[in-house]
């Protein structure tokens, strides 16, 4: 049975190089070797990781369940409902990443790109940029395209809306501030208002 601790990612198979059972492929998440694959072998309940580890994983590597049988001749159902039943993460992509980085050395020339790529019809072209006048001999822009018009920006209505009622109530507190004021007795009388009394 496999044995795999914690969030480890399982990045393939292999054989173990010592009891000769199915065991996973990870890698470490960090440090000098983060690009050096290790073993988890149930079998031997222990992780196998040396100098001579990683050419055995480069040899015996399987990166599914399933490649691993046809390869060796195993049966890995049970493996498989327990990689299922436990919801251990598969990641073969991660022992191409580690295993062999993409160089400068790897990316091919221009003129490579040019050989290798498939042929496009005009409409397919047109999809991709917009279309634009090259000199034939030169092969320059001669006119470039229209830039695309600025967007205006559409109005704000909720903001318009809470700016009226704002306004309205601030109207309405003025317009009741005067009319208070208007019909307001004064608190002091005078002389005369009592005498009239």
């Amino acid at each position: 049975m496999l044995k795999v601790t914690g969030k480890n990612v399982i990045a393939g198979y292999a054989p173990c190089p010592v009891c000769h059972t199915l065991s996973t492929v990870h890698f470490p998440s960090g440090g000098k070797r983060a690009n050096t694959p290790y073993l988890r072998c149930g079998n031997c309940d222990k992780t196998v990781q040396s100098a001579d580890v990683k050419h055995h994983i480069a040899a015996h590597y399987a990166p599914t369940l399933d490649n691993y049988a046809l390869r060796f001749g195993a049966d890995v159902s049970a493996e498989r409902e327990q990689v299922i039943a436990n919801k251990w993460a598969e990641n073969p992509d991660l022992y191409a990443a580690k295993m062999h980085p993409i160089e400068d050395d790897d990316i091919a020339t221009t003129e490579e790109a040019a050989d290798d790529a498939q042929c496009l019809d005009a409409a397919d072209i047109e999809d991709i940029s917009p279309s634009l006048t090259l000199d034939h001999d030169t092969q320059r822009v001669v006119a470039e395209p229209d830039p695309k018009p600025e967007q205006t920006r559409a109005p704000d209505w909720g903001s318009m809306v809470f700016l009226v009622v704002c306004l309205c109530l601030v109207g309405g507190v003025i317009v009741g501030l005067v009319r208070y004021k208007r019909h307001a007795k004064p608190l002091t009388t005078t002389k005369q208002e009592l005498t009239h009394e």
